[in-house]
């Protein structure tokens, strides 16, 4: 046996020992090529063909032999292992595949998605302010105003109203919604025309007065002031117009105050001498302290705009405002000890241009 192992010409190869399942001796063949370990059967590492030997060191295990049926071949040359789990790739569609179109990856797809789901919230998130050009407008108004006096108290008598014009420039602001804020600077004149008791020129009776039938004294007072407006404005009506709806508060502090005194049929007799005249006198002043140094006001608007350019609309509409304060003040002349109440209020027709 010894000659058969160096010689390479074993009878039996290693893996049918191994294979057969019975207890394997010290001396066999399949002990000694296994290295003195016993085979474990399918577990065992398949053996390559064996190979002459050059030297007496090395030894293969023999070809076998044609009696033997090909049980050894059937065992795959390897064990197989299981195949390592490969990275995940984006895998093309199914749709994509059978339609033999370029793929359309998984990863891509949320990329898109993700985008997408992005610039909608932008756009809604645009929307829902509703802003419907511009953060900043400057608007220029020219008014036409209509003043008089009311809650006039007797022995005093409204009569009547001054009309006067009133440039105001403004700045609004968007505030989403189709709401606007806004401010600026107006220059706002008030005034109106108030009927003085018969009495109200006894004081000068020493310089020759002796009859009159009334006096009317005209009040004009302008202010400089600062409006907080807010308003309200429909979008588009009909592709250029718009319609809006405005209050607002007024504060302002005077800048200088004048009257005109009117006297009706007045006789006025020169006690120096015999000159008489008859007729219509009138008289105008600076009234100073007379006229309330603050106005506080509210007021609303009702108006229109039209859209010429790009960059320029044309508004208009009418106003309304009512002063909380009195016009006049205690040192103003007090017929009779009756201080006068008269309230400033305005109507208004506006015209001017927003850019």
């Amino acid at each position: 046996m010894a000659v058969l192992l160096l010689n390479g010409m074993a009878l039996f190869p290693t893996s049918v020992a191994a294979q057969s399942g019975k207890p394997v001796f010290i001396d066999s063949p399949a002990y000694v090529l296994s290295g003195g370990k016993a085979d474990q059967g399918d577990n065992a590492r398949p053996t390559a063909t064996a190979q002459p030997a050059p030297a007496p060191a090395q030894t293969a295990p023999a070809k076998p032999s044609a009696s033997q049926p090909s049980q050894a071949a059937a065992k795959p040359a390897t064990t197989a292992q299981p195949a390592a789990a490969k990275p995940a790739t984006p895998q093309p569609t199914q749709t994509a595949a059978a339609q033999n179109r370029p793929p359309v990856y998984e990863v891509a797809s949320t990329t898109a998605d993700a985008a997408k789901e992005a610039k909608g919230k932008e756009t809604k998130a645009k929307h829902s302010l509703a802003r419907q050009g511009k953060l900043v407008y400057i608007s220029i108004d020219a008014a036409q105003v209509f003043n008089w006096y009311g809650s006039v108290n007797r022995p005093y008598n409204g009569k009547g109203a001054r009309a006067i014009v009133n440039p105001t420039v403004s700045v609004d602001f968007d505030l989403g919604y189709y709401m606007f804020l806004g401010t600026g600077l107006s220059f706002n004149t008030t005034g109106g025309r108030l009927q003085y008791p018969s009495d109200y020129v006894e004081q000068y009776k020493d310089l020759g007065f002796s009859a009159y039938d009334e006096v009317l004294r005209a009040y004009t007072a302008s202010y400089l002031e600062l409006p907080i407006v807010f308003r309200v404005q429909t979008n588009l009506l009909h592709k250029h117009w718009r319609v809006f709806g405005s209050v607002s508060g007024n504060f302002g502090v005077r800048v200088f105050a004048r009257y005109r005194d009117t006297y009706e049929d007045f006789k006025y007799q020169n006690p120096f001498g015999n000159q008489t005249l008859e007729g219509k006198l009138v008289q105008t002043g600076k009234l100073g302290n007379k006229i309330n140094l603050w106005q506080v006001s509210v007021g609303a608007r009702l108006g229109g705009s039209y859209k010429l350019l790009s960059i320029m609309s044309l508004r208009f509409g009418l106003g309304y405002r009512y002063g909380f304060l009195d016009a006049l003040t205690k040192n103003h002349e007090q017929p009779k000890g009756v201080q006068a109440t008269a309230k400033p209020q305005q109507f208004e027709i506006f015209l001017g241009l927003t850019f």
